[in-house]
C-alpha cells in the first residue's frame, strides 16, 4: 500500500514540498508495515525524487539498509539502485570517513561484478575514483578499473543513459579538481559539462555561472520540481562554483563576477530554507567569503564561525574543515596570525577525521609557514 501511495503522488503535479511530505509518509509506513522488497522500492523512489530535503547522512544510512533488504528479498536491480544513490549521498555528506567509504564501495563493486550490473558499476566506479583522489590522489588507493571518457561517451548508447553518465563524469571532474586546488581544471570541466547538458535540464544553469550568464529560473515552480529531483549534485555544484568564483575575484581583482556570486547565494538561501541541515553551512560559508572580499571584517569572521558551527551540527566533517580552511586563509590575509593558526589547526583535525591525506598535507604546509 505505501508504495502505491507514492506512485499516486508522483503521478499528479502537486507542489514539490507537498509531494515530498506525502512521499515521506509513504516511506515511514513502508518501514513500519511494508515488506523488505516494498521498502527498497520506496527508498529508491523517495531519495531519487524527493528525499534531498532530508539529511543526506540519514539518507545514506537508510539506503544502505535498503540495499541489504532488497538483496535479501531477491530484488537485486532495485537494491543496486539504492547502492548507487547511497554512493552519492555518502560521498557528498562525508557520512563515513573516506577510507571506510572506499572499502564499502569496493564491496559493492565486487557484488556488482557477480550480478553483472554494468550501469550502476559505472556510477560507483566514478565515485570510487573521486574518493581515491580525495584520500591520496590515487597514489595507494587507485585500482585498474576506472570510468574513462570513452566509457561514458559512446555515441551508440541510449541518449538518456548516456547523458546522465557523461554529466556525472564531468561533474566528478569538477568536484575532484576543486577539492585538490586545480581551479583552471575545475573551470575546464565545467565548460565540458555545459556542452553535454540538455536544454531544460537544471544542471545547465549551474554551469552557466562559470560562463558569466544569469540564472533566471530559480523562483519558478517548474524549476524547483526539477531542481530537487537532481539536487544533491546540483547544489554541490552551486557551492563549489560560488567558492571558485570568489577565489577568482580575489586573485584577479575582477569584481564583475560579484553578480554571479549574488545569484548563487540567492539560490542557496532558498535551498537552505527547505533543507537546513544540508545547505545552511554552505550558504554561510559563501556569505563569509563574500563579506571578506567586500571589506566587512567583523561580519566575515562571525559568519565563518557560524559556517563552521553549522557544518559541525550537520556532521559534515569535510565542509567543517573547508570552512576552517577558508577562515584561516582570510585571517592570514588580514595578518591575524594567531587566529589563522587556530583555524588551520582545526581544519587539519577535520581533514584527518575525514581521512584525506591530500588535504592534511596541504594544511600542514600552511601551518609550517606560520610557525
Amino acid at each position: 500500500m505505501p508504495f502505491r501511495i507514492y506512485i499516486l503522488v508522483a503521478k499528479f503535479n502537486y507542489r514539490f514540498i507537498a509531494r515530498s511530505r506525502i512521499a515521506k509518509s509513504a516511506l515511514v509506513l513502508s518501514e513500519k508495515f511494508g515488506s523488505s522488497d516494498e521498502m527498497t522500492e520506496v527508498l529508491v523512489n523517495y531519495y531519487i525524487g524527493a528525499g534531498h530535503i532530508d539529511s543526506y547522512q540519514l539518507g545514506a544510512k537508510r539506503l544502505r539498509r535498503g540495499f541489504s533488504s532488497g538483496l535479501s528479498s531477491g530484488n537485486a536491480s532495485t537494491a543496486f539502485l539504492c547502492a548507487g544513490q547511497w554512493a552519492n549521498f555518502s560521498t557528498i555528506s562525508a557520512e563515513i570517513d573516506l577510507p571506510s567509504l572506499l572499502r564499502e564501495m569496493d564491496y559493492y563493486l565486487h557484488l556488482l561484478e557477480l550480478y553483472k550490473s554494468e550501469l550502476i558499476k559505472k556510477f560507483i566506479l566514478c565515485y570510487r575514483e573521486t574518493v581515491s583522489t580525495l584520500i591520496d590522489k590515487g597514489q595507494t588507493t587507485a585500482i585498474d578499473a576506472k570510468l574513462s571518457y570513452t566509457d561514458v561517451s559512446d555515441p551508440g548508447r541510449d541518449p538518456g543513459t548516456g547523458n546522465k553518465l557523461l554529466e556525472m563524469f564531468y561533474f566528478h571532474q569538477v568536484f575532484r579538481n576543486y577539492w585538490i586546488g586545480y581551479s583552471e581544471r575545475c573551470h575546464h570541466y565545467a565548460t565540458k559539462f555545459f556542452t553535454v547538458s540538455k536544454p531544460g535540464h537544471f544542471r545547465i544553469y549551474v554551469i552557466k555561472f562559470y560562463h558569466g550568464k544569469r540564472l533566471y529560473l530559480y523562483t519558478t515552480c517548474a524549476f524547483w520540481n526539477d531542481f530537487y529531483t537532481r539536487v544533491s549534485l546540483i547544489l554541490s555544484s552551486f557551492h563549489y562554483a560560488g567558492l571558485n568564483s570568489i577565489d577568482k575575484i580575489r586573485k584577479q581583482a575582477n569584481y564583475n563576477k560579484m553578480k554571479e556570486v549574488n545569484e548563487i547565494i540567492a539560490a542557496m538561501k532558498v535551498a537552505a530554507s527547505h533543507a537546513e541541515s544540508n545547505f545552511r553551512n554552505k550558504l554561510e560559508l559563501l556569505e563569509a567569503e563574500q563579506y571578506g572580499i567586500t571589506g566587512r571584517r567583523d561580519l566575515a569572521l562571525h559568519t565563518y564561525d557560524t559556517a563552521i558551527a553549522s557544518a559541525q551540527k550537520a556532521n559534515f566533517i569535510h565542509e567543517q574543515g573547508l570552512a576552517c580552511e577558508k577562515a584561516g586563509f582570510y585571517c592570514k590575509r588580514m595578518k591575524y596570525n594567531e587566529k589563522s593558526l587556530s583555524y588551520f589547526n582545526q581544519a587539519r583535525e577535520c581533514y584527518e577525521k575525514w581521512g584525506s591525506t591530500v588535504k592534511v598535507e596541504f594544511i600542514q604546509k600552511e601551518l609550517s609557514k606560520l610557525m
